[in-house]
């Protein structure tokens, strides 16, 4: 779990939480908070509602020492039987997958707009994280999507040149064209 920061047009200053699974690389939750500083409270419920929602049940969270990882959500994790390994001070490095996500989010999308509130950047949140989980190739999954590594899927199948030119390459866009998917589709699939 980490915590950033995005700025509205209007110069407001918004958090967002990220969690995401070290082993899948899935982003469990990308989720923006209007309030200057989310609480621990916000911060627990969240996580909560991502990993019901993802019918995650961690053993352990990877968290800074931020004061929304405090109080509530210690003890909530607690209840949950959830281990957490706080990273050591001045360390970003040592949660570094949660870093090199958040830095994914910030080039290949979040430098590119500029949000008016809280709504249009949780329409944008989401729209990345779909695009990430089931789309996005990452190296740290023997090059398949973090969804299909998840599930288990086998690696990509070789596929003849002749085949390749009866397909057509179809794109996928997410968040209005600024993130394109593409995969190849017969013709009568691709025609629908």
């Amino acid at each position: 779990l980490d915590f950033f920061f995005v700025r509205t047009a209007k110069g407001v200053w918004l958090n967002v939480l990220l969690v995401i699974d070290l082993h899948t690389k899935e982003i469990l939750e990308l989720r923006a908070c209007d309030a200057w500083g989310p609480t621990a409270e916000w911060t627990i419920r969240t996580f909560a509602a991502a990993i019901h929602r993802e019918g995650r049940q961690p053993g352990a969270v990877v968290h800074d020492h931020g004061t929304h990882f405090l109080g509530q959500f210690e003890r909530q994790l607690r209840v949950l039987e959830i281990e957490r390994r706080r990273t050591p001070v001045a360390l970003p490095f040592v949660n570094g997958t949660a870093e090199r996500a958040i830095k994914s989010v910030r080039l290949e999308m979040l430098n590119h707009i500029r949000v008016r509130d809280v709504e249009e950047l949780q329409w944008f949140l989401n729209e990345y994280r779909a695009f990430y989980n089931e789309h996005r190739a990452n190296q740290a999954t023997e090059g398949l999507t973090p969804a299909a590594f998840g599930r288990g899927s086998p690696g990509a199948e070789v596929i003849d040149l002749d085949e390749v030119r009866r397909r057509r390459l179809v794109c996928r866009p997410f968040a209005h064209g600024l993130l394109n998917a593409y995969e190849l589709a017969n013709e009568e699939t691709a025609a629908a």
